[in-house]
């Protein structure tokens, strides 16, 4: 009695399905219902996050980003504690860190600087600034 109503709800989505001819030409099945996407429609793309609209492009002219290098002295990162635990731990200029955190540098006048954490070693932090590697080593 128990796998009476389950069984009925079964075959009731079943049986509809069963009774369906698939439909053949020329030895191939046909099908009924096809999607397709064209990218190059004005429609929105489907990818894009909810409200975003792209920036219109300019003919001619190329947006380039302009990143100023900054040497990093060795002094301006001091690492004082390595732990190589799960997840591993760093303290770089009184800060705890763990892979993936970011630390602001002040180096001179210049605005503070993000380095965010790649790898901790032993004795070693690895950093990334914008894609320079920087190597911050215990003293």
């Amino acid at each position: 009695m128990k796998l009476f109503l389950p069984t009925i709800l079964f075959l009731s989505l079943v049986v509809p399905v069963l009774r369906a001819e698939p439909t053949f030409q020329n030895g191939r099945l046909v099908l009924e219902k096809q999607s397709y996407f064209d990218p190059g429609g004005r429609t929105r793309n489907p990818c894009w996050p909810i409200g975003f609209t792209p920036r219109p492009k300019v003919a001619g002219s190329a947006q380039v980003e302009v990143v100023a290098v900054v040497e990093i002295p060795a002094e301006a990162l001091e690492v004082t504690l390595v732990m190589l635990g799960s997840p591993p731990i760093a303290i770089v200029n009184g800060r705890e860190l763990t892979l993936g955190d970011t630390l602001q540098v002040q180096v001179g006048k210049e605005k503070p600087i993000p380095l965010k954490v790649v790898r901790i070693g032993d004795g070693f932090v690895d950093f990334d600034n914008a894609g320079t590697p920087v190597r911050a080593k215990k003293q």
